[in-house]
Formats: C-alpha cells, structure tokens, sequence
C-alpha cells in the first residue's frame, strides 16, 4: 500500500513538473494577443447619439463586454480590463473610472487535466470568463451646441515571447485590445415653439418659446439684428413679406447665454387693399348737381324777396 501511494505521489509531481517547469519573466517584447481574445465592446446607454439635450446636466451610462476564453496558463495569462475612461469634447482632460473592482469580481480560476496537455501541451489551464460592467457619470455645465462623449475601454494581457530551455524561463510580453464608441449630441436649453419652419399668410407672427434652464434675461434677433430683450412670450407685429430669420438669446445670473437653434419662416400675407368708393353714373351726376344747383337758386330768390322792404 505505502508503495503505491507513493508511486501514485510521484506520478501526480512529475505531471505538475511537466506542466510548469519554467520560471516566468516579463520583458517588454511585442507579442500578440491569442486569436479568441477580442478587444471589448462598448454600448452607451446615454446619451443617445444625435439626440437634442434640453439641460446642461447629462447623464453618461454605458456597458463594457469583455468576454474571454479559457487558455493554458503556461503561454497565456492575466488577461483583464486594464482602463476605462472618456473624453468630452469641452473638457481638457480625460476621466478615468476605477476597474479594480470589476477585475476583483472575475473568477479566475486554473484547473488541470489530461486533455490540456493534448490541446496546449500543459496540464494548466485557465478558465475563461465574461463580464458586462455598467458606468456612469454625471456630467454638469455642458456647454450649448453640439458636442461628443467618446468612451474608450483597454484589455490587457500577456503571452510567452520565447523561451529559454538553459535557464528554464519562458519570457513574457504584454499586449493591449483597446475600442472606443463615440456620440454626438446637442444640448439646446431654450427652444422655439412658434413660429415654426413654414409660410404664414399673416404678418402679425406669435413669437413663444420654452426656457429649459433658469435666465434672468431673454431676447431676440430677428433676420440677424440687434437684439431686442423681451419678457415673454409676444407676438412680432407687421413683419414684411419674405423669408425671415429668429433666434431666442437666454442669460444666466453667472452671464451664461444660452442660445436657440436659428429658426427659418417665411411671411406671404396679402397686400393691403385701399378703400373703395361707390361709383355713381356721369347722368345720375349731372341730375344730381342740377337739382341741387336749381334749388340753391331758389333759396336765394326767396330770401331777396323775404329782404326787399314792403
């Protein structure tokens, strides 16, 4: 019995001898990564691309994939989410997020078998795993305009560079997989609800419009005018025929402007029609003088008679 216990010893040690006989060594040597393990992949929640933000407060919440396969630890290993971050276009810097805890989470665990020395010529093996992590960050005082978020994720990892059979060291290199996915989007807090993009027949044009943030000052261009403050909503009296422009101007306590979208209407009212006057026929008229030519006439005799002494 104590002989086959330690034949059955020896022969479990000779195969973790030939599974990992080798010291490891980083060195930096250009490598690439194994032909399974693919970059991660990014899906941004919001903002969604293109879309109009009504407040210069945005919400920025993403996913990032990171599927990896099992592979043999001798070649391959630590393969993991090395960086997430974004940059935005009216900041200097970029923002980056702590993966520690998403790394902390992933079950990596080796295991051995026979069946991995056929396939990788080593009895270790990694398995491989998948995880899905959700970010999120608050985004304050966008500025007004069309602006972009580009969200960046990098995996790492290492494979063997080579091998030295004398010194009995395999020599690492690292390698990175790294994807980005960028939206567009316009933040436009004030917005211009009448007139709208057609042709009015009317000159007198209703002029309302929606105030998403707090101002303390609001006016108007017209067809790229001075600007004329108003207080409210109003109404744009005798505009000429023509194609026009508008564009709402809202001030903050802090001096921030925001700006609307340039509006474009045209005015087609109808011209005016000056008064008329009923048309009497020449006869009529000459009988009309007449008649009254004659009685003035006898007035006058009348009252020379009435005036003569008796």
């Amino acid at each position: 019995m104590a002989f086959l216990v330690t034949a059955a010893a020896g022969t479990f040690l000779v195969r973790l001898g030939n599974a990992n006989p080798y010291f490891y060594e980083k060195v930096p040597y250009p490598v690439s990564p194994p032909p399974d393990v693919n970059p991660p992949s990014i899906s941004i929640l919001s903002p969604k691309n293109d879309a109009v933000q009504t407040s210069s407060n945005i919400s920025l919440n993403f996913n990032v994939n990171v599927a990896v396969p099992t592979l043999p630890e001798l070649f391959y290993s630590n393969v993991y989410l090395a960086d997430v971050y974004y940059k935005a276009s009216w900041l200097p810097n970029s923002t980056h997020f702590d993966v520690e805890h998403v790394n902390y989470s992933v079950n990596r665990t080796r295991f051995f078998a026979e069946e991995n020395y056929v396939k990788w010529h080593t009895y270790w093996a990694i398995n491989g795993y998948e995880i899905s992590p959700t970010f999120s960050a608050n985004l304050t005082g966008v500025p007004e305009g069309v602006q972009s978020v580009e969200v960046v994720a990098v995996l790492q990892g290492s494979t063997g560079a080579g091998r030295s059979e004398a010194a009995m060291t395999i020599y690492y290199g690292t390698y990175e997989l790294r994807s980005s996915l960028r939206v567009n989007f316009k933040v436009e807090s004030v917005s211009i609800l009448s007139p709208q993009n057609k042709t009015y027949n009317s000159s007198d044009i209703p002029l309302l419009f929606d105030v998403h943030n707090s101002v303390t000052q609001m006016s108007y261009s017209l067809d790229e005018n001075k600007k004329v403050p108003v207080d409210g909503n109003t109404t744009l009296y005798r505009l000429p025929n023509g194609n026009h422009s508008l564009t709402i101007y809202g001030t903050d306590g802090n001096g921030n402007t925001a700006v609307s979208k340039t509006l474009l209407f045209t005015v087609d009212a109808p011209e005016p029609v000056p008064p008329s006057f009923p048309v009497v026929p020449v006869a009529v008229a000459i009988g009309v003088i007449t008649a009254v030519a004659a009685g003035l006439l006898l007035y006058r005799r009348k009252r020379r008679r009435e005036a003569a002494p008796a």
